[in-house]
């Protein structure tokens, strides 16, 4: 499966299904569908061990359709799909070229289904910030300090028994480095001191004030 025969490398796609988050590396590199609980009057039709029985004729109509077109050229391989990042074009590309070979308003529905889930993974993204900071401001708001060294700020808001920190990573903790990058995105970054690095708690309510609605 090399550059020069794209026709087999676009068609090892993988689909990988999961509880929580996944690795960056994987998360980069995948086109994420976030499934979530259905509503006690939502009806869905249950998913079958014999599903791939059921479907060989839609296999069969399939690879005969695939058999009709040439193999996929140069023009093709050129992204019309615009993506935020450069990985994301390259994400979208397999189906970008069945979409055109599809034809009709095909073209359309792929770039607004890109669209869509960027624009969710972004937001669930913030939301994983605004969380963080959420739960930030319970600490800091339960004591009188004025400053917060930041492994005590860290261990205060990771091990308390209210907060899924503790089991962020595929139930592991949340690491001190994403903690502190995860607030350095809403502009809250720790002093060194001689000591230890430190938060000002007038650095974080300036924060709280503006991403957080009143308490």
């Amino acid at each position: 499966m090399t550059p020069q025969s794209p026709e087999l490398w676009l068609g090892c796609a993988k689909a990988i299904a999961g509880i929580g988050g996944q690795d960056d590396t994987l998360i980069s590199r995948s086109i994420v569908i976030s499934l979530r609980r259905k509503l006690i009057t939502e009806v869905v039709k249950p998913v079958r061990f014999n599903l791939t029985q059921q479907h060989d004729a839609t296999r069969l109509q399939l690879a005969s359709w695939a058999k009709e077109f040439a193999p996929i050229s140069e023009e093709e391989m050129e992204p019309y799909l615009h993506a935020s990042t450069d990985r994301g074009t390259d994400n979208w590309l397999a189906l970008g070229i069945i979409a055109r070979r599809v034809g009709s308003d095909w073209e359309r529905r792929i770039q607004s289904g890109l669209t869509d889930v960027e624009q969710r993974t972004e937001s669930d993204s913030q939301s994983i910030g605004i969380q963080l900071l959420n739960d930030v401001r319970s600490a800091v708001s339960a004591d009188t300090k004025l400053e917060w060294a930041s492994t005590d700020l860290y261990n205060e808001v990771v091990y308390n028994d209210q907060n899924d920190w503790a089991r962020f990573d595929h139930g592991r903790e949340i690491t001190k480095k994403k903690f502190t990058q995860m607030l350095s995105e809403f502009g809250i970054r720790p002093k060194k001191r001689q000591k230890a690095n430190v938060f000002y708690v007038s650095d974080l309510e300036e924060a709280f004030k503006r991403y957080l609605p009143p308490m």
